[in-house]
């Protein structure tokens, strides 16, 4: 019963004071930049440094192509803020089935290849994984194409009216007072592996509010993140599926 003492002095405060609260959930961000996701930094400095306008012009006039049929190297990167460190993230039997069955009737794609860290000769780099490092294995996969995505994502709890009822003890089982809000994004380039050049992006996203008891707010965040991520990712395959499918139809032409 003693841990049970902080909780009620809580509750009780958040009844004097009112026990609705309205914080606003942080959008949830994830920066390519910060996760390593480049050439280096000293090659990003000394490139920032060297671009002029014509550049830009001649990147923006240059007419890309991906080279099809072509194999897709997929990489689920995770990001560590501490030090702004990515790592190769393990993708599951499961989650490859899904991508499959997406992807299975595009024309010009196939297959999918997985990069698992073994392939990565610089997965252990303190700065993080570099474009260039996912290339080069996906190139030795034998794979033309790659595909990186990183998951983002954010959560708060808040009261509802019905939380005053928690002073009851038993309402922290019974009334829905506590408010929970997550939300997941994952973002996602595609990548032609020989040249460099940036084929596209694109963005899964998730927003999922519920209402529980506060005894049970546990058990419903990590369903609400469950469940968040999985529609995230399944949102995510649909806009990854049409961008290959407008590579393919811009090939063609």
């Amino acid at each position: 019963m003693r841990n049970w003492i902080p909780i009620l002095i809580l509750l009780t405060a958040s009844i004097l004071g009112g026990c609705t609260t309205h914080h606003k959930m942080a959008e949830p961000y994830r920066n390519f930049g910060k996760m390593g996701l480049y050439i280096g930094k000293k090659q990003a400095a000394k490139t920032n440094q060297a671009i002029t306008e014509g550049d830009i012009s001649n990147l923006l006039d240059a007419e890309v192509k991906a080279e099809l049929p072509a194999t897709m190297a997929l990489a689920k990167l995770r990001s560590y803020w501490c030090g702004g460190r990515s790592s190769i993230d393990i993708v599951s039997a499961e989650e490859i089935n899904q991508w499959e069955k997406v992807l299975k009737d595009v024309k010009s794609v196939r297959g999918i290849q997985t990069i698992p860290s073994l392939v990565l000769e610089n997965s252990g780099r303190k700065e993080g994984i570099y474009l260039k490092d996912l290339r080069l294995a996906a190139a030795k996969l034998k794979c033309e194409l790659l595909l990186a995505y990183v998951q983002s994502e954010s959560s708060i709890a808040n009261f509802n009216d019905a939380a005053a009822l928690y002073w009851t003890v038993i309402g922290l089982w019974l009334v829905p007072g506590s408010v929970l809000e997550h939300r997941t994004i994952m973002q996602a380039v595609l990548v032609d592996c020989r040249t460099g050049a940036i084929l596209g992006t694109a963005t899964g996203d998730c927003y999922l509010k519920r209402a529980t008891p506060a005894a049970f707010a546990d058990i419903t965040r990590d369903k609400l993140r469950q469940e968040a991520d999985t529609k995230a990712l399944a949102d995510l395959r649909k806009g990854c599926r049409k961008l290959l499918e407008e590579i393919v139809e811009a090939s063609e032409k």
